[in-house]
Formats: C-alpha cells, sequence, structure tokens
C-alpha cells in the first residue's frame, strides 16, 4: 500500500516520483511533519467573489514559501468555520515539503502541523513526562515552519497558555517562521501573542465560510 502522502495521488504524478530521492524524502518529511490524512487529499476550494484578494495572498505566500521561511515570515489567516483557513495551511506545508524535497538534510524538521487545542492537551499530559516535552520542545523549537492551525480555539490553564506563549516568543525571537490560523480577530487574541503576530506575519481574512466543498475551482496543491 502507498503511504498516506501519495495514496491519493493521479497515477502519473506517482510514477514520476517513484524511484527518486524525492519519493523517499516526501515520505519521510511526511511522517514528522503531523499533518492529517485529509491534508494529502484533494485541496481544491471554491473561491467566493469576497475571498479573491484573501485567496491571492495566502496563494503568493505558498508560492514564495522558501523565501518566507528562509527570512522567518509567517502568515495569520483569520475566518470563520469552514473558509479554508485549515485547507491553506495543508497546502503551503505541502508545497514547502515538495520544494525542498531534494535537497532536505535528514536532520532538519521542514514543517511541524500543531492543532493549537491538541497541543495545549499534550503540554498538559507532558506535565510530569520529561521525554513528552523535550520531544514537544524539540519539533516546536527546531522545525522550520511551525502551523498553530485553531489558535484562540483553546480552553487552557494559565500554565498551559504560558507555555504556548513561550515557543511563539521563541519563534519570534529566532526568526522561525510560524503560520496562524484562528476563528478570531487578532485584537482578541492573548495580547502577547498577538504583539508577536504582527510582528513575523502578514495577516489575511476569510470573510465568508462554507468553503469546504470541493470544486473545480482553485488549484490543487
Amino acid at each position: 500500500m502507498l503511504p498516506i502522502c501519495f495514496r491519493f495521488r493521479p497515477k502519473e504524478e506517482i510514477e514520476s516520483y517513484l524511484g527518486t530521492y524525492e519519493y523517499y524524502s516526501v515520505i519521510e518529511m511526511a511522517k514528522l511533519s503531523n499533518l492529517p490524512v485529509r491534508a494529502w487529499k484533494d485541496l481544491r476550494l471554491a473561491v467566493n467573489a469576497e475571498d479573491i484578494e484573501a485567496y491571492t495572498q495566502c496563494n503568493e505566500y505558498k508560492n514564495a514559501i522558501i523565501e518566507n521561511v528562509e527570512n522567518g515570515k509567517g502568515l495569520f489567516i483569520s475566518g470563520g468555520v469552514g473558509s479554508g483557513k485549515t485547507v491553506w495551511t495543508y497546502k503551503i506545508a505541502r508545497h514547502y515539503i515538495e520544494s525542498t524535497a531534494s535537497t532536505w538534510d535528514e536532520k532538519t524538521i521542514p514543517v511541524y502541523f500543531a492543532n493549537v487545542p491538541r497541543l495545549l492537551d499534550d503540554f498538559r499530559a507532558a506535565f510530569q513526562d520529561n521525554a513528552k516535552m523535550a520531544s514537544l520542545d524539540h519539533v516546536l523549537t527546531t522545525a522550520k515552519l511551525v502551523i498553530f492551525d485553531d489558535l484562540g480555539a483553546e480552553n487552557a490553564t494559565e500554565w498551559a497558555k504560558d507555555k504556548l506563549y513561550q515557543y511563539i516568543d521563541y519563534r519570534y525571537a529566532n526568526c522561525l517562521a510560524s503560520v496562524f490560523t484562528s476563528n478570531k480577530d487578532i485584537d482578541y487574541l492573548d495580547s502577547r501573542i498577538a504583539d508577536r503576530i504582527r510582528g513575523t506575519c502578514h495577516q489575511v481574512e476569510f470573510k465568508m465560510s462554507s468553503k469546504r466543498q470541493i470544486t473545480a475551482q482553485g488549484e490543487t496543491k
């Protein structure tokens, strides 16, 4: 059976990868990424007229992802439920993985996807588990790109919120790129985190919801 990261691709595309270093690299980088299965499926989205500008800005960030990561430039995507925010992070992560596959250093974590509510649960679970906390610390401080999905939806203790801020602040201070999604406007987030986002991220807002239906419009990767 094909690995998840290739299972949903056209046969011709799979055959172009087979036997290459890029094939091996994409598989291994996908394992490190923590991306869910859905991230490797067809990611086409409907494009509403109200969101053409936001769509274009996300696409431009994706297409320049290597330069953006090298410069520590991030992205903050806000919008309602179903507006396509998380799908855009999948597009960005996949494009970065596939664009760097030929030159990947096996010691490097290229991208790590973190759903924030689950990440804070992981912090709590690792409170007395040094090995688990060390693993989280490693990926959040060394990955070239970290995606913090669903920021602001968390219901956490002050300790967990402080831990989240510490990692976001670390990445800010060390010019490591981060991408954020949130259902909330940036002004309604923790003020410390909002300050770091404003300092490193381009802000994009989707105004319409219910884009989860797949259509023939938009791009596939």
